[in-house]
């Protein structure tokens, strides 16, 4: 296993690009074009970024085909069922959407075997768009107190040795976010691999105004914040709307790397968790639509 330096070493990057992907053409300083291996013809930037990997592709029309107003909201459905760690996001000040995805250097893990799930990751990502989210996520009611499972108890200590304090539920841990003044707790549950979630706000309706106003405005702090997937679901029978953030992992973390994702959820409710809630309210989602315009 080789590790990185915090900082970025551009040749050791893009040897463990060269291992992995099918062609790899400098395109700056710390910054590459990726074709990946499974690919078929799309186009991956990858570029160091203040200490981590970034990779980004166009979507190239391949989004959730929906109205105006509902399309930012379906994505945010549609990146609940995306692989691992790549996600739908906007960068801020342009209208385009991109899959996105990021890997810290410098912590003990391959990075070989990062780069070439994301390579995976996203022409799978793609394709699963391009269905146009024919099955979407339910809104996940608040997990109970259960008693406490092996499982759950793996992952309390595995909290306790990145430095979080946790409470057992079923099927995972709560974990208390860094959010100065506010309350917000994500949720670490195991499944295929090792997730974490916020949910930021959760309520009976959505007008169509605060559901793109929502959408438009976790999707852009998505491309700020490193590993933060924005996330929605609607319970179909009750209405119940929920959205959120949330960060996965192919298979169990480590210490550090939980933390890493942790700190990524509590920057990205710190970022737009106040202002979230605040878009549920029509007029003000209307007025924000009507700043934000297309982008």
């Amino acid at each position: 296993m080789r590790t990185f330096p915090i900082n970025g070493n551009a040749a050791e990057v893009e040897e463990a690009l060269l291992m992995t992907a099918a062609a790899v053409e400098p395109a700056g300083a710390g910054r590459w074009k990726v074709a990946p291996r499974q690919g078929q013809g799309m186009t991956v930037i990858a570029s160091i970024e203040h200490g981590w990997l970034c990779f980004d592709a166009s979507l190239n029309g391949r989004s959730p085909s929906m109205d105006a107003g509902a399309a930012e909201w379906a994505l945010l459905e549609s990146n609940a069922l995306l692989p691992y760690g790549v996600r739908s996001a906007r960068r801020p000040g342009t209208a385009a959407l991109k899959l996105r995805a990021d890997l810290p250097l410098g912590l003990e893990c391959d990075l070989a075997d990062g780069i070439s799930r994301i390579c995976a990751d996203m022409p799978a990502a793609a394709d699963r768009l391009s269905a146009s989210g024919s099955s979407q996520p339910e809104a996940e009611p608040a997990p109970a107190d259960l008693a406490v499972t092996r499982e759950e108890a793996s992952l309390s200590s595995l909290c306790a040795e990145a430095g979080w304090d946790c409470v057992a539920r079923a099927g995972g841990v709560s974990v208390p976010l860094d959010v100065p003044g506010e309350s917000q707790t994500a949720f670490v549950g195991n499944g295929a691999g090792v997730c974490a979630r916020v949910t930021q706000l959760s309520c009976e309706n959505l007008t169509e105004q605060s559901r793109s106003a929502i959408g438009k405005l976790l999707l852009a702090a998505s491309w700020l914040v490193f590993m933060a997937r924005p996330i929605a679901g609607v319970n179909a029978e009750s209405g119940w709307h929920s959205a959120g953030f949330a960060v996965a992992f192919h298979s169990r973390p480590s210490a550090r790397e939980l933390d890493t994702g942790l700190k990524a959820l509590s920057v990205a409710c710190r970022i737009c968790g106040r202002e979230a809630l605040a878009l549920r309210d029509p007029e003000l989602a209307e007025a924000y639509l009507a700043v934000r315009g297309g982008f």
